[in-house]
């Protein structure tokens, strides 16, 4: 998971990248997760790739944006294999139904809190935790070497210990030092709180003289 923009530099961006007439390619939303997060940005948003997690298992691809760059591109070039499916579209269609009349925003954002609310606590005791970042549902940690070089084996350790217990995780980030969490938005708050004791545990016990290795 890359750093995290600051919410202020990101509204800097954006009019820079216009006013020099720059054109910035889809943003892909995974799986409905961090629909929360996309409305915290309170920035307005550019192409928007939202085909995986609304399909919910159909085949579905839509790209959203401002019809004055949607309508710069030529004829057949914004399009896919599986466009225009009406299975697929029926499948989109209900899927935002459930996700308004369940106000599934608002329940990534309240599981992102949770999550949030044992992670940060977690980073400022512990010397192998850094970062804490995310949108929505999806949030994330990042493991160091005394507070600074990137400890991917310190990661690695930590999926390890997890899977042992229990709790399936992968790494992330471009060092492979960042601890990656997307729960299902259906998932119940006992099930996330389990998840998340075996998850701080499992940081609790890096060694100290674990190397940061790469």
């Amino acid at each position: 998971m890359p750093p995290r923009l600051p919410a202020r530099a990101a509204r800097g961006v954006r009019p820079r990248g216009d006013r020099a007439d720059l054109r910035r390619g889809p943003e892909r939303l995974l799986p409905d997760r961090r629909l929360g997060g996309l409305r915290a940005r309170r920035r307005p948003a550019g192409p928007l790739d939202l085909g995986q997690g609304h399909g919910e298992r159909v085949s579905d691809l839509r790209l959203i944006g401002e019809a004055e760059r949607m309508d710069a591109a030529l004829p057949g070039t914004l399009g896919g294999t599986f466009g225009g499916n009406p299975v697929s579209c029926a499948a989109a269609l209900a899927t935002l139904e459930v996700m308004e009349r369940e106000d599934l925003c608002a329940r990534a954002r309240a599981l992102g809190e949770r999550i949030r609310a044992r992670l940060e606590p977690l980073a400022e005791r512990s010397p192998w935790v850094a970062d804490v970042r995310g949108l929505g549902a999806m949030q994330a940690f990042e493991l160091v070497h005394e507070r600074d070089p990137p400890a991917p084996q310190a990661a690695a350790r930590v999926v390890a210990t997890c899977h042992a217990r229990g709790v399936l995780l992968i790494p992330a980030g471009i060092e492979a030092n960042v601890i990656r969490l997307l729960p299902p938005l259906t998932i119940e708050e006992a099930q996330l709180d389990a998840a998340l004791d075996v998850v701080v545990h499992a940081a609790e016990e890096l060694e100290e003289g674990l190397s940061p290795g790469r």
